[in-house]
């Protein structure tokens, strides 16, 4: 059978994810979604996906994740404006007589048998129970096994829901018996520019029957729906609205979008210059995005023994750091220290601000605070004389991988330090170093953590590694061996933790909010 998958419009209810990629790339919370849905269907059907809106990512990804598959893109025009019907009426001429159709924003339980459908009807709706929304509804009568009408707000046509009828909703699943009755039916209306799936459904309430297929859907069509769904299946929603990273380890892809395509492009660059430091990587078509190799690894957090802290450092030092402080090509200017350590947490600062009255906070777990906090106890001019180094730029070990032969890849570096793409701080490296040893940010991913904020008493738990006394003592000692300063470095984590943390959702920015504080009076 032929499948038909609809992804081409720009999905505005999921905004902000589709500024950069298309809702169907929408993270979950690895794989694509487009990409679990394939996976439910059997292997020797043929797809058909209509693409429109990053289309040429879809595309790129979906053939890289999925190489086996026997797979058809069709370039929808004007989807912009199209409906969904306009684009299934280009699409029709590339699929059999008989083929089924899925919408790119609904996941359905696995052991739903789409291979199985058989059916007496013209046309099969799949019926997904009460949602809540501005769904189409099917008017279903239950003894006769077919749908009797459809509903949508004030309109409705044919028979109209009553005690002997139930109302379902639409899920957008839907099985085509003859292509052609359904093309007829979806031109009886004057606009084809401007047809919905369902425009065809009122004709089949004359000319045919129209059954249904109750299904366990989980509609996330909307960026509301899709965060609720991450809340209640991953342990803490550690992603950002302007960025998304796709993994799959069977086609062996990693995938990183962003909002802004410059931080692709940068990064792209770093890692061609740092060839032996970063994956080798890819744009993607849009620019938004690019594309590495998954390594057979595990992180420096699943494995944090003092002998791979010294393998990372020395790893570091010969492909990455400057650490006699020779002249770079690509000096450090004033200007670039200035903005990345003075106005960018000045920006962030003020951030905190608009949610939680710092001035307010008088204790963190008890202890009360000396001063009340502010921006000027921030001692930037200290920031100020940096040492300039090629640098990861978020070098926890979360960001470490190390495979089975003790190589070591870095991944998720920092795209650029102020406005210079190759050279930042070397201070800033330690820094995120030491600041992944105080938090463990494995453990934070899985909720292990947890923080609050009531009367000005600011309090926090989470469970203290055993293992971060010692790498913190050999961090020391790296400081020591090569004339730098340690404190310096301790006093650096308090600012990053303050700068990530508006970058969070709750609980997780009060929780970094706690540990700066923390840092910077005690």
């Amino acid at each position: 059978m032929d499948v038909c998958i609809l992804t081409a419009g720009k999905g505005t209810r999921f905004t902000p994810f589709t500024e950069f990629a298309n809702k169907c790339l929408a993270p979950v919370p690895f794989r694509p979604l487009l990409s679990c849905l394939i996976d439910q269907i059997p292997e020797t059907w043929r797809l058909v996906i209509c693409v429109g809106h990053f289309g040429a990512d879809v595309e790129a990804v979906i053939r890289r994740l999925h190489p086996d598959r026997n797979i058809v893109f069709h370039n929808v025009e004007d989807f912009e404006t199209a409906g969904a019907g306009s684009t299934l009426l280009q699409a029709l001429p590339l699929l059999g007589d008989s083929f089924l159709m899925l919408p790119n924003d609904g996941l359905y339980p696995s052991d739903i048998d789409i291979g199985s459908i058989e059916t007496e009807h013209d046309l099969l709706l799949g019926a997904g129970g009460e949602q809540d929304g501005e769904y189409l509804r099917l008017v279903i009568d239950a003894e006769a096994s077919t749908v009797a009408g459809f509903a949508r707000g004030d309109w409705s046509i044919g028979v109209a829901a009553s005690p002997s009828h139930r109302s379902e909703v639409f899920t957008g699943f839907m099985y085509v018996k003859d292509k052609a009755v359904y093309e007829r039916a979806l031109r009886t209306e004057p606009d084809v520019t401007r047809l919905e799936v369902y425009s065809a459904f009122p004709e089949y309430l004359n000319t045919g029957s129209i059954g249904f297929l109750n299904v366990d859907w989980l509609d996330i069509g909307t960026y509301a729906s899709y965060k609720d769904f991450l809340a209640r299946t991953t342990d803490y929603d550690f992603s950002k609205v302007d960025e998304a990273l796709l993994l799959d380890e069977r086609s062996r892809n990693v995938y990183k979008f962003f909002r802004d395509p410059s931080i692709s492009h940068k990064r792209v660059i770093k890692a061609d210059r740092f060839p032996t430091a970063f994956p080798s990587c890819e744009l993607t078509p849009s620019g938004h995005g690019y594309r590495y190799e998954y390594r057979d690894a595990i992180t420096m957090y699943e494995e944090p023994s003092i002998a791979n802290l010294e393998l990372l450092l020395d790893f570091l030092t010969t492909n990455l750091w400057n650490l006699d402080g020779s002249e770079l090509p690509n000096h450090l200017s004033a200007e670039d220290v200035e903005q990345f350590y003075l106005r960018k947490s000045l920006e962030r600062i003020e951030m905190i601000a608009r949610s939680v009255d710092i001035a307010a906070i008088t204790s963190v777990n008890g202890v009360e605070l000396p001063q009340v906090f502010s921006a000027d106890l921030v001692p930037f001019d200290r920031f100020f004389d940096v040492h300039p180094s090629p640098i990861h730029g978020d070098l926890q070990y979360d960001n470490v991988l190390i495979d089975a032969a003790g190589r070591i890849t870095l991944i998720d570096w920092r795209h650029e330090f102020g406005s210079s793409v190759l050279v930042g701080d070397l201070y800033y490296d330690l820094a995120k170093l030491l600041g992944g040893m105080f938090i463990n940010y494995s453990r934070i991913k899985l909720g292990e953590f947890g923080a609050g904020l009531k009367g000005g008493c600011l309090t926090y738990h989470y469970e203290v590694d055993d293992w971060m006394d010692e790498h913190v003592a050999f961090l020391r000692d790296f400081h020591l061996d090569h004339n730098l300063d340690f404190e310096k470095t301790k006093s650096l984590v308090s600012l990053i933790y303050l700068n990530m943390a508006p970058l969070h959702a709750a609980p997780f920015d009060l929780f970094l909010l706690s540990k700066a504080l923390e840092l910077s009076f005690h």
